[in-house]
């Protein structure tokens, strides 16, 4: 493995790191090559029900034993459990697939995404940030119509974001 690695380094290097390495230095050697084919799976929960069923009782299977044959190992990742309900009331579905996607492409030595489209959208998810010109003007209305309930939500559920250049 580590023949393979400084081979792969020699000739991918530019010079001054080739120097390096026969000085030695392994410090700066490509990382070695995984053995985990990891595909996250992209769709709307309720408009490819049966589809992911099909994947995940007949395709999976074939596929890992495909994978297993040539040494890889296989891993699906399927977020219909687990982010559904909990992660939505907070505004993190989007961030937890985003992470767990890139997490698949950083980990994966073959494809990591695969998409089932339909005829649904999915749902439209409301930003966790507002703008703070909009943000203060909620916020204004609610407390000088003293609905301390709602200001105290607002400040809860969303942020008030400082940064956000409003289009021109």
């Amino acid at each position: 493995v580590i023949a393979y690695r400084l081979r792969l380094a020699i000739v991918t290097m530019a010079t001054g790191n080739r120097y390096s390495i026969l000085e030695g230095d392994l410090s700066d050697l490509p990382p070695e090559r995984s053995k985990l084919v990891r595909i996250f799976l992209s769709s709307t929960f309720t408009d490819s029900e049966a589809e992911r069923n099909v994947l995940l009782e007949r395709v999976h299977p074939a596929v890992s034993t495909h994978c297993r044959a040539r040494g890889l190992e296989f891993q699906l990742v399927d977020m219909r459990w687990g982010v559904r309900d909990a992660a939505s009331i907070d505004h993190s579905t989007a961030l937890i697939c985003l992470r767990e996607i890139a997490e698949c492409k950083r980990v994966s030595c073959g494809p990591f995404f695969l998409c089932f489209l339909g005829n649904k959208y999915g749902q439209l998810a409301l930003d966790e940030a507002i703008p703070s010109t909009v943000y203060d003007v909620i916020y204004r209305c609610l407390y000088e119509s003293r609905m301390t309930q709602a200001v105290r939500l607002l400040d809860r559920w969303y942020r008030r974001d400082d940064n956000q250049v409003p289009m021109a």
